[in-house]
């Protein structure tokens, strides 16, 4: 491996730019999305076919490296970015996986806050129990789903036969604070506090993206793993 990188280093030398580089998708191991261009001078090219495959073997060289550093927990597609520095004899790799991050967000709402439909349900769940001061909902909205898990009465564990009322509350009041689509991807879970007419809505809201991960391996043909 240490002459065919190398040869790779020749080869960049001669397009005459100090930084070649290029980006890959990859399912775990695997390369799932790559055009095999290349930016060189401000533009993208395609190098020779012999070229490709030594970055295919050094990739698969490096794999058990590159697994040091991913997280493959939210997702196993990763980016892996390929610098090459051919006038320093030197070939960097770096990664970035997706995570999950997560925001808390409180809000308070007032009764005159909700649509008709749902005043017309808080009413009745006062109307039906007598001398109720609070009723507190734990909910979960993800992928285009959605899930009542608790409901407590006075801090007390109400049974429920039907989540429909509870979530159409929850759903009025999570449009007016994330929009309609707030349940559609990596969406939401907290707890709705209802105390008479006003109301207490606390939430994590769930975002992914893709993160450097901190990985930098730098391969020179002094430090090249041999095949």
């Amino acid at each position: 491996m240490k002459n065919k990188l190398k040869m790779l280093f020749a080869y960049f030398r001669g397009l005459k730019d100090k930084n070649v580089h290029t980006h890959l998708t990859l399912d775990r191991e695997d390369i799932e999305d790559w055009d095999r261009k290349f930016y060189v001078n401000g533009k993208y090219i395609t190098p020779a076919g012999s070229i490709i495959k030594i970055i295919e073997e050094l990739i698969e060289l490096y794999y058990d490296e590159f697994y040091r550093y991913n997280d493959y927990d939210i997702d196993t597609y990763w980016y892996l970015e390929i610098h090459i520095y051919p006038f320093e004899n030197r070939l960097v790799f770096t990664s970035e996986c997706k995570v999950e991050k997560t925001t808390r967000n409180k809000t308070r709402y007032d009764f005159i806050d909700l649509t008709q439909e749902n005043k017309d349900f808080v009413n009745k769940v006062y109307e039906e129990n007598e001398g109720l001061t609070k009723f507190q909902i734990e909910f979960t909205g993800r992928w285009g789903d959605g899930d009542i898990n608790y409901v407590y009465f006075d801090n007390k564990r109400h049974h429920f036969d039907d989540d429909v009322e509870f979530w159409g509350l929850i759903n009025d009041l999570m449009v007016q604070s994330e929009g309609r689509w707030w349940n559609e991807s990596t969406g939401a879970e907290g707890d709705l506090v209802v105390w008479d007419s006003v109301m207490f809505l606390d939430y994590i809201k769930y975002e992914e993206e893709y993160e450097d991960t901190g990985m930098r391996i730098e391969v020179t043909p002094d430090n090249v793993k041999e095949e």
